[in-house]
């Protein structure tokens, strides 16, 4: 875990190394707007078919990451608050 001083807490990401899904489980210290972001090594934005709702309630989540049509690499999952952000490092196997 990156951690970049935000309200985003205890994020973690299991399994990982993953296959095709991974559970992404972290907490909101603050309600408010919250996005994820999938980049590979190179920088690049990648799609990943996860929807986070517009505004989340401060509180413990877990959402499930399908990795399944990611290749195999390494990438890093960006969750962005108005107030900060964190990212964890995924290795798809």
């Amino acid at each position: 875990v990156i951690d970049e001083n935000t309200p985003l807490q205890s994020i973690q990401l299991t399994p990982n190394p993953t296959g095709d899904r991974s559970m992404l489980s972290f907490s909101v210290a603050q309600t408010g707007p919250v996005q994820l972001a999938v980049y590979n090594t190179m920088g690049a934005l990648v799609a990943l078919p996860v929807e986070l709702p517009e505004i989340l309630e401060k509180g413990n989540y877990q959402l499930e990451i399908p990795s399944d049509q990611l290749p195999r690499g390494m990438y890093f999952l960006t969750l962005q608050s108005a107030t900060g952000r964190q990212t964890v490092r995924l290795v798809k196997q």
